[in-house]
């Protein structure tokens, strides 16, 4: 018997609320395609974030960070990617797109050095349609398969950062991660007789992971300063639950069914992988602005994905690191002589980065890895303050990532894209004392 399998096509098909997913063939894999650096400021600098002290443009992923916003500050962002997806037995590139909602956080002052932030972020995205088809030699039949997917994580959070002396800031945030993971594999024999076989398996988690992080400001001179940056996230057991079902049928895709021989369900935890990182950060400030003039750094990331056993499915994942490089400078205030420059392109905050991950996922030998490179704009709007003393800063972070994921080697697919980030970030001062009503 000689079997030849061949790759027809694959596509997009997932859309859900609040976000539509991903359609890499590899977010079948573990818990999907993972998100790092969620807002359009770190996107920009490579999902650099660890070192990233800031006072006007806060992240989620070192809470430690949060102790140097200055400002009640409104963060929202949207992405579109556009897909070319090539395998060796593929005439031509397969082209598609998913849009999806990035996140929606909040940073809010409660004291000098001290911030509460807290919101909403996707942690993966899952969505994928591939079809094969088998081909043999009479008088075994042809077998068409069809695998799909679709779901994802999301996470709500809660983070807490504190200055506790000169230099020094700690940070501690809890997350609560829920989603599901949808997978409907089809098998249809090239027989008149026949019957088709549809497995669908539901898997859903539910539970809370926790996180530290430090930063520590040396103090160069008057404008500059270095940053480190580190955050330590343990592994945490959460709820899951699964369902399996077997169903035979007749007809297409689409047909009637006609006996379920297979019905699995249970409840168990799953070990979400422990992470670490570090950063370090080289910031340069102006006697203008509350934000660096120009700031650079590097960070590398570690995700022990081995430790990761969902139901049925067992392990997929395997240990990985994440290297990034960014960089950011606004003009105005980085040149001597330009502070008082009325030109609205000095004064916009140019972002440039890189990234290169070692890979979750090992396929036919293969480590499917991923690089990209960065680049986005802080826009300034000029909004005129309502009161005496009122402080406001409002940007549209806009920017891009062209990357790629994979390889055609040893019949694998190489995934090669470009997301296009757009946000807002609004800062404001509460809690003005008026001097005169």
């Amino acid at each position: 018997m000689h079997k030849i399998l061949v790759i027809s096509t694959l596509l997009v098909l997932h859309y859900s609320f609040g976000q539509k997913n991903s359609v890499s063939a590899y977010s079948q894999y573990g818990l999907g395609d993972v998100q790092w650096g969620v807002n359009g400021r770190s996107m920009a600098m490579g999902g650099m974030t660890l070192a990233q002290s800031n006072a006007l443009f806060f992240n989620i992923d070192n809470p430690a960070t949060l102790s140097v916003v200055e400002l009640t500050t409104f963060d929202l962002g949207l992405n579109n990617t556009i897909y070319s997806i090539s395998n060796s037995q593929l005439a031509e590139n397969i082209r598609n797109y998913s849009t999806n909602f990035s996140h929606i956080k909040f940073a809010v002052p409660v004291s000098k050095g001290q911030t509460l932030s807290f919101g909403f972020a996707p942690y993966s995205f899952i969505g994928y349609d591939i079809r094969s088809l088998e081909v043999n030699q009479d008088p075994i039949p042809n077998v068409a398969y069809r695998f799909t997917g679709s779901g994802g994580f999301s996470q709500f959070y809660i983070g807490f950062g504190s200055r506790l002396f000169k230099g020094l800031s700690l940070g501690i945030s809890a997350r609560y991660l829920f989603g599901d993971k949808e997978r409907l594999n089809l098998i249809l024999p090239d027989l008149s007789n026949a019957l088709n076989t549809r497995n669908k398996t539901n898997i859903r988690l539910d539970g809370l992971t926790y996180n530290a992080g430090i930063t520590y400001s040396f103090k160069l001179s008057d404008k500059n300063e270095l940053v480190i940056g580190g955050i330590f996230a343990p592994t945490v057991a959460i709820k899951s639950r699964y369902e399996d079902y077997k169903i035979s049928f007749s007809g297409g895709e689409f047909g009637n069914p006609i006996d379920t021989f297979g019905i699995s369900k249970a409840e168990s935890t799953t070990a979400i992988p422990m992470q670490w990182g570090g950063g370090i950060s080289f910031n340069r400030y102006s006697n203008y602005h509350v934000i660096p003039a120009l700031s650079f750094g590097a960070e590398i990331r570690y995700i022990q994905g081995s430790e990761l056993l969902l139901p049925v499915e067992g392990n997929t994942w395997q240990n990985s690191f994440r290297y990034a490089i960014g960089a950011s400078a606004i003009p105005r205030f980085l040149i001597d002589g330009w502070e008082r420059s009325t030109n609205y392109f000095n004064r916009l905050e140019y972002r440039l980065g890189g990234f290169y991950e070692t890979g979750l996922i090992a396929l036919n030998d293969k480590n499917i890895s991923q690089i990209g490179i960065t680049f986005g704009l802080a826009l300034p709007l000029r909004i005129r303050g309502l009161a005496p003393g009122e402080v406001k800063y409002n940007h549209i972070n806009i920017g891009a990532l062209a990357g790629r994921r994979g390889t055609t080697e040893n019949n694998l697919i190489q995934e090669n894209f470009i997301r296009f980030f757009f946000g807002v970030t609004l800062n404001d001062k509460w809690f003005i004392k008026y001097k005169y009503r």
